[in-house]
């Protein structure tokens, strides 16, 4: 939760040095499911690049963007899961809604490898609603 709570202040600071503490600095981002959005990002300053930039590119072009876990998070076979969803509002448009799960293996305390799993269906329906709405979104932060 620690992290879950440093992302959301970097969220709305910009200030990405407040998650550093909890990555080591080998970590490891993985993204599978959806092939569009799959990724592997090594390294803790890659892994917050990477959120950096998705951030910006996405999240900050719309008005609201709300995430909330759908259950846990609990621990199971040492590791830490937390399904989530994650609603985005613009002006005009309907809510999009992408659901995905979040699971964090620890090293030392430290995060050493996040994987979210986000399923084609997100992805497909994200596809939609930015063929239908995506003009409607504010131009990317720098």
């Amino acid at each position: 939760m620690n992290y879950v709570i440093r992302f959301e202040q970097a969220y709305a600071s910009d200030d990405w040095s407040i998650v550093e503490p909890c990555f080591t600095q080998d970590a490891s981002y993985v993204v599978t499911g959806a092939a569009g959005l799959a990724g592997h990002h090594v390294g803790r300053d890659a892994v917050i690049g990477h959120f950096r930039s998705g951030v910006n590119g996405f999240d900050r072009r719309f008005e609201r963007r709300a995430v909330e876990a759908t259950d846990g998070p609990y621990e199971k076979d040492g590791v830490v899961k937390m399904p989530w969803v994650a609603l985005y509002t613009a002006p005009g448009a309907p809510e999009l809604r992408l659901e995905g799960e979040s699971t964090a293996h620890f090293r030392g305390g430290r995060i050493h490898r996040l994987e979210d799993q986000i399923p084609t269906e997100s992805e497909s329906r994200m596809l939609r609603w930015l063929a239908e709405h995506g003009s409607k979104l504010r131009a990317p932060a720098a």
